[in-house]
């Protein structure tokens, strides 16, 4: 029962609060008519939400034109197949109407947890003081005096009356940073003027007094001298990043998830007296001969002593309802008022599920269970459409919002056959169109010892095998990539573009010639020989085939999609506002 109230409790709101975000924050701009699609509108929210949910726009970001205009796009070629697919009745699919039917549960359940648990466990201001302390950025500069752990107290004395001297001079005038160069026995920062830019509180990088002193300056002033175990500190602050309100709104749902996730223990406890409280107020009852009925159908499989193999006696989530008898199926296993639910109706919702997602009910306390969370969860639903949730502005975007996607994506399959299995003609018609598509590039034949975070290591073999030492031997011994270990690092012909830096480097190389430590990110180097070079060429079509069919295809579904939207855009005509797109485009303060 935890497990499903874990789950469903921490999601509460994620979805919903950054819809909720978007469309306030929108509706504050005005929320400008981006294009029109057979007399259906899309919106710039419409288009903002796919740019924050791809991670192609930041909040508070202001979005380029081509970006809007690329989404635009994307979006109008969607609308044009909703409506060709509400036309062609889609919309009456048994199908997508069940999955719709469980979206809106879904989400009136979501906002019931959120109103009668969540908001009140940890309402809006205790997420903002909590986001404002984590998502705040400090630009700081340090000076460190350091001290030895068994310091003695002159040691101390002599320490602190040093940088209150240095504060001295930086209020008098001197510069923090040239102060910083000469006097902070910090080694990270010391060179740099103590620069140790923006941070965040918490990241364990310095004491929490460290934090505490930095967090509450002021842009531009200098702390009082502070000591932690390894000295004495002074730090100046230059700037300051605070979270904006719109980026707290959307980021509000996952905070809330993240606390909850530090409460699941006194979650679960109010969750438990809501759901009691609800099954209360429906008069739930249990039937325990049901429950006996149910569980000795279950064990009946390994209790058959006329099945002789044993493996045909384990019960599983594939066999566990073989049992279960016609007349069985009646049979109730809880009531409430307005309802209640039966051995059919359990077996029937499980048998939906993919196997991998089945519980094994072989057991009456494990029958309880389930069936207890699946009346909870029933009678839950039913409370939130009673308070209207289920016909919550928000949802009805949720759930329109998935059935634009899956009424579109049901046109896309009935009118873009698949050009998986194009003929021999096809593909030789596609080739001799333009070999040049299919030309090879120049490539390298190359050798490898990939070091992992040890410079050192990396610049003695590459000194090893530059002054003559036995490559192959060298790659045997020494070479870390898994992929190339049990092969002494040959990597084969590779192009410029493959293997980062090393298929770059290799192409400006000669045969013969070795190069390395190659900076490879992370901490780690490739020490690389290149043993010939081959230029680039149009393969034959017997050798490029695999690249012909897959271009074939690719291009194929392209063609095939290019002439739907042609045809549905006679249908549906489309209008774009270059105005509106200009407005939402526009930098901040012009």
């Amino acid at each position: 029962m935890k497990l499903r109230f874990q789950n469903r409790l921490v999601l509460a709101g994620v979805g919903i609060v950054l819809s909720v975000a978007l469309w306030t924050s929108c509706a504050r701009q005005g929320d400008p008519i981006l294009a029109r699609v057979g007399g259906t509108t899309i919106r710039y929210s419409e288009v903002k939400r796919e740019l924050l949910n791809s991670a192609r726009l930041k909040p508070g970001q202001v979005p380029s034109d081509s970006l809007v205009r690329a989404e635009l796009n994307r979006l109008i070629d969607l609308r044009l197949r909703y409506l060709e697919g509400l036309a062609r009745g889609y919309d009456k699919d048994s199908t997508i109407a069940s999955y719709l039917k469980s979206v809106r549960d879904d989400f009136a359940y979501r906002l019931y947890l959120d109103k009668h648990i969540l908001e009140k466990e940890i309402p809006d201001k205790e997420l903002w003081d909590y986001y404002k302390r984590y998502a705040t950025r400090v630009k700081i500069r340090h000076i460190l005096l350091r001290l030895p752990k068994d310091a003695s107290q002159d040691e101390i004395d002599e320490k602190r009356d040093r940088i209150e001297d240095i504060r001295t001079q930086i209020l008098r005038g001197a510069d923090f940073a040239s102060m910083a160069r000469k006097f902070s026995e910090e080694a990270r920062t010391a060179s740099n003027g103590g620069d140790w830019g923006y941070i965040r509180w918490g990241t364990g990088r310095f004491d929490e007094k460290f934090y505490q002193v930095a967090f509450s300056l002021k842009e531009g002033e200098v702390s009082k001298p502070f000591r932690t175990r390894v000295g004495w500190h002074l730090l100046k602050c230059e700037g300051i990043i605070r979270p904006s309100r719109e980026e707290f709104e959307l980021r509000k749902g996952r905070l809330r998830a993240e606390l909850a996730r530090r409460r699941q223990v006194h979650l679960d406890s109010v969750f438990y007296a809501l759901q009691k409280k609800v099954m209360q107020r429906y008069n739930v009852h249990f039937y325990d001969d049901g429950f006996k009925r149910f569980v000795a159908r279950v064990r009946a499989i390994a209790e058959d002593s006329t099945v002789k193999a044993p493996q045909l006696r384990t019960i599983s989530v594939a066999n566990q309802f073989s049992r279960i008898r016609p007349e069985d199926r009646p049979i109730v296993l809880a009531s409430w008022s307005g309802g209640k639910l039966t051995i059919g109706d359990v077996v029937d919702e499980i048998n939906q599920m993919k196997e991998f997602k089945r519980p094994l009910l072989k057991s009456e306390g494990k029958l309880r269970e389930w069936v207890g969370r699946k009346v909870g969860m029933k009678l839950m639903i039913q409370e939130a459409y009673r308070e209207g949730f289920g016909k919550n502005d928000i949802v009805e975007r949720e759930v329109n919002y998935r059935a634009e996607r899956m009424i579109a994506a049901k046109v896309l399959r009935n009118d873009v056959t698949d050009p998986s299995r194009p003929t021999e003609e096809d593909l030789r018609r596609t080739y001799e169109a333009d070999p040049e598509l299919f030309r090879e590039p120049r490539k390298a034949r190359v050798q490898e010892i990939f070091i992992k975070r040890d410079k050192k290591l990396a610049e003695k073999v590459a000194k090893l095998a530059k002054s003559g030492a036995d490559f192959e031997e060298l790659a045997r011994k020494y070479n870390q990539r898994s992929v190339t270990k049990s092969k002494n690092g040959w990597l084969g012909y590779i192009s410029a573009d493959m293997y980062g830096a090393v298929g770059k480097k290799a192409l400006q190389m000669k045969p013969g010639e070795i190069a390395g430590p190659i900076p490879m990110g992370r901490g780690n180097f490739s020490i690389i020989r290149v043993v010939a070079l081959r230029d680039s060429y149009v393969p034959p079509f017997e050798k490029a085939r695999p690249r012909v069919r897959a271009y074939y295809i690719k291009h194929k579904r392209e063609e095939l999609k290019q002439a739907l939207l042609d045809r549905l855009k006679k249908k549906f005509p489309v209008v774009i506002y270059d105005k509106n797109i200009a407005t939402v485009c526009q930098q901040k303060g012009k």
